[in-house]
């Protein structure tokens, strides 16, 4: 029960994995938020005009940026980190299955 509460500490190659994968997510979500935001704010903006009212379909395309940046950067995020872990687990399956 020593270990119990505590935290296993992070080593350097795991933070640069963590910092690569929030580069590359701001980097996606720099390339593909205007595409995201474009198909689907008339969506969003209709919506919010027959749901709210003028008033916030008004200031709604730039409302709707802001949370398809936020949409598509963690988007992003998840995906390269599921990513960054299933690879080397595939790695390892690939490498035990034709070690035999």
């Amino acid at each position: 029960m020593s270990g119990f509460g505590k935290q296993q500490k992070m080593g350097s190659g795991d933070k640069a994995i963590g910092g690569f994968a929030i580069v590359m997510a701001l980097v996606l979500a720099f390339l593909l938020t205007p595409a995201f935001h474009g198909e689907t704010v008339e969506w969003a903006t209709g919506y919010m005009l027959d749901h709210y009212g003028y008033w916030l379909a008004s200031i709604g395309w730039y409302v709707w940026f802001v949370l398809s940046a936020f949409l598509t950067y963690f988007g992003a995020l998840v995906a390269i980190i599921a990513l960054l872990c299933v690879v080397p687990m595939l790695v390892r399956f690939v490498m035990l299955m034709f070690a035999r």
